[in-house]
């Protein structure tokens, strides 16, 4: 058996995935196999996984009955029932790993064996090659790195960063799961949540398990304007998944203490987006309402730019 298994939704990947695949035969740890599904594609995404597949044996190709769209969520569990690693190691479509990833998760992963997860620094980056571009940023991490945090303080810190993305969230890309980590009886993903699927698997994970974190790049996360996380969150979606969250942490037999870090987390990212709610409304009536003297005045002080579209000296603005 493989000692990782890799986990890939595709759907209408067909730009980016002939890099992707290339990032992932270039690994210098070659124990693996790879396991790409097929999310109902309507572009040339089935073909190029067929071609991978008959070029490289470790590549498998799998499918939804009848070939429909289920999203991402549905893909990853999928892939998983049909994986055999030790290791789980998910991957999106369109993004890239360094060549010596898996070497260096499982040299980490063998460095702390009682952690169950792991994830590593990301690097987001636009169109052209990663290496180039003022416009790539490394992800802040935001935890202690490259030593085991026990459950479950990761999952506050992830439930914290969950409505501006203060801290860099646990990407799919640069996320691997020890198989004894999986939860008994339930699916990993939760294919009712078509935002914020990824944090179904880390609080199921990180609620019961310690985890490491590591503070090197090991993926390129690509970011482009068809990219699902390139787009805006709606307000919706956050009430949704903090609710999914505490429902899931009601059902839960963890002991009550720790429930109670991850609820207070909650309840410290629901209070932090109330006042941002009300920080733009109060900024949007002033936008409306204030003379453009104080507009400018405001500007300056805040440093906020638009509060002062259409002012005397900032018309472009």
């Amino acid at each position: 058996m493989p000692a990782v298994s890799i986990v890939t939704p595709v759907y209408n990947g067909a730009r980016f995935l002939p890099e992707t695949i290339e990032s992932v035969e270039a690994q210098t740890f070659r124990d693996w196999e790879w396991l790409l599904v097929d999310d109902g594609s309507t572009d040339d995404s089935l073909e190029i996984c067929r071609k991978a597949a008959a070029a490289d044996g470790r590549i498998r190709v799998l499918s939804h009955p009848a070939g429909v769209n289920r999203g991402q969520a549905a893909s990853r569990n999928l892939a998983i029932q049909h994986s055999r690693g030790d290791l789980l190691a998910f991957l999106d479509a369109d993004d890239l790993w360094i060549p010596e990833k898996l070497e260096f998760d499982r040299a980490s992963l063998a460095a702390h064996p009682n952690a169950m997860l792991l994830y590593s620094r990301l690097l987001f980056w636009h169109e052209g090659a990663p290496q180039k571009g003022g416009r790539n940023v490394l992800g802040t991490l935001g935890v202690r790195c490259n030593c085991v945090l026990p459950a479950p303080l990761l999952l506050a810190h992830v439930a914290e960063n969950l409505y501006d993305f203060g801290c860099q969230f646990p990407a799919p890309s640069c996320l691997v799961v020890r198989r004894g980590a999986l939860p008994a009886g339930e699916e990993l993903f939760d294919p009712t949540l078509r935002r914020y699927e990824d944090v179904a698997p880390l609080v199921k994970v990180l609620l019961r398990h310690p985890a490491i974190v590591c503070d090197d790049v090991r993926v390129f996360h690509r970011r482009h304007e068809g990219s699902f996380s390139h787009s805006p969150t709606p307000e919706a979606d956050f009430v949704r998944i903090t609710g999914w969250i505490r429902t899931y942490l009601s059902g839960s037999n963890c002991a009550p203490e720790d429930l109670q870090i991850v609820l207070n987390a909650l309840n410290s990212v629901k209070g932090r987006r109330r006042r941002e709610l009300l920080r733009r409304a109060f900024l949007a009536a002033g936008r409306r309402v204030l003379p453009f003297p104080v507009r400018d005045w405001l500007w300056w002080r805040y440093g906020q730019k638009w509060l002062s579209p259409g002012g005397r000296a900032r018309r472009d603005i």
